[in-house]
């Protein structure tokens, strides 16, 4: 099972519910991997992947040098799907992480 690390914006959006996305990413994911996805919070050093989730374009949290560094992959993620600076939808977010996700575990 594939562990995620996810980090969350100090959440000054109250209108944005990033728990309910992730929920809904959750499922999404675990439909296209045919496996659960474990969801941690730092830190996660055997983490595959690392999401930055905020709920404003403000993007507070940094993307975490040490993470590039290391070769985890990490991606942020925001409203209106924004990921890593293109619009998506939440099926094609999950299409890309499950894809990482995938490639990680062989």
């Amino acid at each position: 099972m594939p562990r995620v690390q996810v980090m969350y914006c100090g959440g000054c959006r109250e209108a944005y519910d990033r728990k309910e996305w992730l929920g809904h990413l959750h499922g999404l994911l675990r439909e296209r991997l045919q496996d659960d996805v474990e969801f941690c919070h730092a830190p996660c050093p055997d983490g595959a992947m690392r999401l930055i989730l905020f709920g404003c374009t403000a993007a507070c949290l940094a993307p975490d040098k040490s993470a590039a560094a290391s070769g985890v992959p990490e991606h942020s993620i925001g409203p209106d799907g924004y990921f890593d600076g293109v619009t998506r939808t939440v099926e094609e977010i999950a299409r890309t992480i499950a894809r990482e996700l995938q490639g990680a575990e062989q």
